[in-house]
């Protein structure tokens, strides 16, 4: 029977180190895994300045540079001039600048203004003459030539101070942004070669799902212990407790009615042999008792004879033979030895389950421990390098020019910046004098107490506003020539670069290989895909393309089926679910004891009529008092007077009374016996009719809801370790995914870079580079009005008598 308690408790706690697989409803509160932050310098800083009041004076700038410039993209003389520089025409590029020729033109106008109205000035300042002599209507009075001076000086002074102003913020703006340049594509070039070190770190935070799923394995083995400690103690052993009492009085009521049976037998046997005996004992005294030579034997012979006879029928008492018949098969089956054996083995579950247990969390473990090994030579077998060496052999290129450049840049913006501080000294100048001329005049003509003063502060004003006059005929052409330049390359590198580059045009004319030369391949250079140019690299990159997304890589990357959990649980979640759980042994098991139960109850063991074979086991054996009847025939032997007679009455008598003492008494003890056989079989039956009953419900019960609600439960157990693993598994792997797609494998490092590079050059640097110089030809083109006006002024100021110096 050993094998079937074997096969039983085997089977119900197989299902704890192979049944984990089910879906075990997540708690709302399920702890959030944190992992370690990546740092893949993939969020560089685009940072724009906020150029506050300056704003609308650059906006000013930028809707005259649009003015001037409205030509669309030169893709064509581009193209000619970078491929072939020999056919370029000239005709072509002066055309496409147009709008500059326009304002070169102006300014040559403006020269050629300044020089001749110089030399016509200082011609009637030579002979003595006023220029504006015959200047005599409303507007060429004192008061709008003074004011209009005055607002002229107010234009001036607010052109100057943003002038000074960002002539000194393009001065600290553009060495930094050399270097700012440099440094953002050495942040991307540090991006690109951190990938693999970032792939490490994020193959490493397996660690942090797997120390969790280890600590939900540590714990179940004293939950499932406690499982099935409770398990045991509340429900299976009671039960099984209550069939082992059960059988035991089956088997002691076999066992009785087995004794019952043999007893009746034995007695039957001797009821024959006792039968034999009397009638031989009848017939003897009958013939003596009948003799005429017998005294007084006449009515003993026809009435105590007679009486000698079994009072107790055994072969009229219900026969067991036929329960014992049914009892056979199942007399040959321990019962009681196969529960306790059960009991014995259910009372060493819980050893058995903590030992499976530990063993499958060490299996488990192990499993993680090789899971992280191969991930870990997954990430280190990746071919990263061969993919991002082009782009970090262009970068490093990139970074060597832009060190050379930017050196050049910083050289010639620091003579840029010298001049224009003295040229904006040289409007201070010019200001300064015009407002001390016309305070100084102004105070002259309008204080009159010392005639002799006031004429001296006329002159004195007057001769300021004519150095002013001189300054400005001298100093104008060099503004104008200076602003000149600087206009033309703040505003092509606006309107040429900077506007094309925002647009895009500019990365779509590189997308175009006639634009290039022919030995340039820029798609192999930084390994782009065949089918993808730069204008789709920024797009994409924009939008946090991953970087197989745009490179050319020899096998396609899917990551959501990659880093899909079901694609690694799903496999084991199918195997277990679909393992049998293997009822066969406890099907034996419980069909064997509802066979041995059901033949128990078919025997009719339960009804054995007890009662009534005991009721007639209560008549005498004899119907008559050997004792008294042997008493009597020796009372009768005394008195007889015949010798023969005497004697033969005597020997009957002893005869009897061995008859008593041997035959008579081993029946009467046979009986007894089977009196208190049947006394025990009634007892021990009285509970088995419903016993029997409760005990095949007990078995099916095990067999039933029972061991299969405890198998659910342990099952159920499992499962939610199982849940809980995928659930941490499938944070790592989210967290794996958002981690690689948005920041290690994203390339949007490639568009903020080139927009970073974009902002520092074109806001950063050209913005006030061209409101240094839109602010300075303002104040240069001022200088006419203020050049005219102040010669009014001063003709106005000057005393009437010529004391002042000609010049």
């Amino acid at each position: 029977m050993d094998p079937i308690i074997c096969w039983m408790l085997c089977i119900i706690f197989y299902s704890i180190g192979q049944v984990n697989a089910q879906s075990c409803q997540t708690p709302p509160d399920m702890e959030k895994l944190s992992f370690e932050a990546v740092d893949t310098n993939q969020n560089m800083s685009l940072e724009t300045k906020d150029w506050g009041s300056m704003s609308p004076l650059f906006r000013m700038s930028n809707l005259f540079l649009d003015a001037v410039q409205q030509n669309k993209f030169p893709e064509d003389i581009l193209r000619e001039a970078i491929t072939n520089r020999s056919s370029l025409q000239m005709s072509r590029v002066v055309k496409y600048e147009a709008g500059y020729v326009v304002c070169a033109v102006i300014a040559i106008l403006f020269i050629i203004f300044i020089l001749v109205f110089g030399i016509i000035f200082c011609t009637y300042q030579h002979r003595g003459k006023r220029i504006f002599s015959n200047c005599n209507g409303p507007l060429s009075q004192r008061t709008p030539i003074f004011l209009g001076l005055i607002i002229t000086c107010y234009i001036l002074f607010a052109g100057l101070v943003c002038s000074f102003y960002l002539n000194e913020t393009v001065h600290q703006e553009v060495g930094p942004g050399a270097r700012d340049v440099q440094q953002s594509l050495q942040d991307f070039r540090r991006s690109i070669n951190g990938i693999p070190l970032a792939l490490e770190k994020v193959a490493s935070q397996f660690r942090v799902p797997k120390q969790k799923v280890f600590d939900a394995l540590e714990n179940f083995v004293p939950t499932a212990e406690r499982m099935v400690t409770s398990k045991l103690d509340n429900d299976i052993i009671p039960l099984l407790s209550d069939t082992l009492a059960t059988a035991k009085r089956l088997e002691a009521a076999t066992q009785n009615i087995v004794v019952v049976n043999r007893t009746m037998t034995n007695v039957l046997e001797r009821q024959a042999k006792l039968l034999l005996e009397l009638k031989t004992h009848r017939e003897n005294l009958y013939a003596i008792l009948s003799d005429p030579l017998c005294t007084n034997c006449s009515e003993a012979a026809n009435t105590t004879i007679e009486e000698l006879q079994l009072g107790l029928n055994y072969s009229q008492m219900p026969s067991v033979r036929e329960y014992v018949k049914n009892l056979n098969n199942v007399r040959k089956v321990n019962l009681t030895g196969i529960i306790r054996q059960g009991m014995q083995a259910m009372n060493g579950a819980t050893k058995s389950v903590n030992t499976q247990t530990i063993k499958t969390v060490k299996e488990s473990k192990d499993a993680l421990e090789r899971t992280e090994q191969e991930i870990s030579l997954y990430v280190s077998n990746l071919p990263i390098q061969r993919y991002i060496a082009p782009i970090n052999r262009v970068l490093v290129g990139f970074e060597e020019e832009s060190e050379t450049y930017g050196q050049e840049v910083e050289r010639y913006e620091y003579y840029r910046w010298v001049i224009g501080i003295v040229l904006c000294s040289v409007v201070l100048v010019i200001l300064t004098c015009t407002i001390l001329g016309l305070s100084v005049g102004i105070f002259g003509l309008y204080t009159r107490q010392d005639p002799s003063a006031a004429t001296a502060r006329q002159r004195t004003g007057s001769m300021l506003l004519l150095v002013e006059v001189y300054l400005s005929f001298f100093f104008s052409v060099l503004l104008i020539i200076f602003v000149f330049i600087i206009f033309l390359v703040g505003g092509n590198v606006q309107t040429l670069v900077c506007r094309h580059w925002a647009s895009g045009d500019i990365y779509r004319f590189l997308d175009n290989p006639r634009n290039l030369p022919s030995n340039l391949n820029l798609k192999k250079l930084i390994g782009l895909r065949e089918d993808s140019n730069l204008s789709d690299l920024y797009q994409e990159c924009s939008r946090g393309a991953p970087i197989w997304d745009v490179l050319q890589f020899n096998a396609t990357i899917d990551l959501d089926s990659t880093l899909n959990i079901s694609k690694y649980t799903g496999d084991l979640e199918s195997k277990i679910d679909s393992v049998p759980v293997g009822l066969d042994g406890l099907d034996l098991f419980a069909q064997i004891s509802i066979l041995v139960l059901s033949d128990y109850k078919k025997s009719g063991l339960d009804r054995v009529p007890t009662s009534s074979m005991m009721a007639q086991l209560e008549a005498p054996l004899l119907k008559v008092d050997l004792a008294q009847f042997v008493s009597a025939l020796e009372r009768l032997a005394s008195i007889q007077e015949d010798p023969k007679i005497r004697s033969q009455l005597q020997n009957e008598t002893a005869s009897l009374k061995s008859f008593q003492s041997s035959t008579l008494r081993d029946q009467e003890e046979e009986t007894r016996k089977l009196n208190e056989s049947l006394k025990s079989l009634g007892e021990l039956i009285l509970p088995l009719q419903t016993g029997i009953d409760r005990a095949i419900q007990n078995v099916q019960t095990l067999h039933g809801p029972l061991i299969t609600d405890f198998i659910e439960s342990l099952k159920h157990e499992s499962r939610c370790v199982l849940s809980q693993s995928i659930e941490f598994f499938s944070q790592y792997a989210d967290w794996v995914k958002k981690t690689v797609i948005e920041d290690i494998a994203s390339c949007r490092a490639v568009p903020r870079t080139l927009d970073r590079v974009r902002v520092i050059v074109c806001h950063n640097v050209t913005q006030p580079w061209n409101g240094f110089w839109f602010c300075l030809g303002w104040c240069t083109l001022c200088l006419i009005p203020n050049i005219l006006i102040s010669i009014k002024s001063s003709e106005l100021i000057e005393p009437r008598s010529r004391l002042f110096l000609t010049m």
